[in-house]
């Protein structure tokens, strides 16, 4: 209230969006709209509370030098796990700053190594298999990243100019949502707010190579992301057909099914009835294969000792680390579909691994 009475009241500044009970808002995507010294240094205040918050968790759930968070199966609706005291799938990955102020606190055991293995294109895999569009399934056999292919169209960009972090907004912010129900202005509104300020490889901001390329306008882009959109579901119509049968199917039963044979009721969204199947099959792929690979490792010395939705961690030690990546990659990527005849689309991991007694914030990518 004195934030909202400061910036409209006494500095008489303009109201870009309103909260739902119809009051100017002050939360962050305003702030940063706001050409003002002080609401930078509100925005920096609120992000050093939120990275200190994180730390407290994990300070307070320490013991003799070591956190013990669980993992539940029973709690998201999404059937998917839920990680508490502390929740150890929240930890901030696109802000550095954040990451590194928590990730550089986690280390190994003494002469040991974090290790990770992440499922890669495994939400479009699981979509190609509920859907069974073999446009998409082709593709994944022949290899091709939607994220980056499109990551190219909507900003313009050809392969020496595209980053991670557009990679990963197109991602999380066109593709994903278009999948699960959203539109074309939503995507545009929101690759716009988390775009615009990025660079390219180049070192060009988006906002200017887009003005370069003759999208001047939010208009403009928003028409651009219309026109992908169309071509979009042009090219996968069939997945496109899938949605809107399946929303349909769960109108008259009132509930969604999953390939292991899970079961969501209830009031669902359009997005969460989409979005239940591909994301429950995608964890229970790495819970069978965390359940298979924590069998194998009762025999050796490294250890699972975590999972982040499409990921499993490791203490790992290092005269163990070839043979283990090995049979990670074994069970992650081959075991499974032997097991399961209906994935019948390759599935690959990309696996990361710090030096000895180094934190999890240095990992690096390894190819095994």
């Amino acid at each position: 209230k004195d934030l909202r009475d400061l910036f409209f009241g006494v500095m008489e500044m303009r109201s870009v969006k309103k909260t739902n009970t119809g009051l100017e808002s002050v939360d962050e995507e305003v702030l940063n709209q706001m050409d003002n010294v002080f609401a930078k240094r509100i925005i920096k205040r609120r992000k050093l509370f939120k990275i200190l918050s994180y730390i407290n968790q994990y300070k307070k759930e320490e013991v003799d030098g070591k956190i013990h968070p669980f993992f539940d199966l029973h709690i998201a609706r999404s059937f998917r796990s839920a990680s508490s005291k502390p929740n150890f799938q929240n930890i901030p990955v696109r802000d550095e700053q954040a990451k590194a102020a928590i990730r550089r606190g986690i280390v190994p055991s003494k002469g040991r190594k974090i290790g990770s293995a992440d499922y890669s294109g495994v939400e479009v895999c699981t979509a190609s298999l509920y859907s069974n569009d073999l446009v998409l399934i082709k593709e994944i056999e022949a290899g091709v990243d939607m994220h980056h292919v499109l990551s190219k169209k909507i900003f313009l960009l050809n392969e020496k100019q595209t980053t991670k972090d557009l990679r990963f907004y197109t991602k999380n912010q066109f593709v994903f949502p278009e999948f699960y129900g959203s539109y074309y202005k939503k995507c545009a509104y929101n690759l716009q707010e988390n775009c615009y300020e990025l660079e390219t490889k180049e070192g060009v901001k988006v906002k200017e190579h887009l003005k370069d390329k003759g999208i001047k306008t939010f208009d403009g882009f928003v028409e651009h992301i219309q026109k992908i959109e169309k071509d979009f579901w042009e090219k996968y119509h069939v997945y496109d057909e899938w949605k809107e049968k399946r929303i349909l199917e769960y109108q008259k039963k009132g509930y969604v099914d999953t390939f292991f044979g899970h079961r969501r009721g209830g009031f669902l969204t359009n997005n969460q009835l989409l979005n239940t199947p591909n994301q429950a099959t995608a964890f229970h792929w790495l819970l069978w294969s965390f359940i298979e690979l924590n069998e194998v490792l009762k025999s050796w010395d490294s250890n699972l000792i975590a999972q982040i939705h499409d990921e499993l961690i490791m203490d790992l030690v290092p005269d163990e680390e070839e043979e283990v990546w090995k049979e990670t990659k074994y069970i992650m990527t081959e075991k499974i579909r032997e097991e399961h005849d209906w994935i019948i689309v390759p599935l690959k991991i990309d696996i990361e691994t710090t030096d000895v007694d180094c934190s999890w914030y240095t990992k690096e990518k390894i190819e095994i």
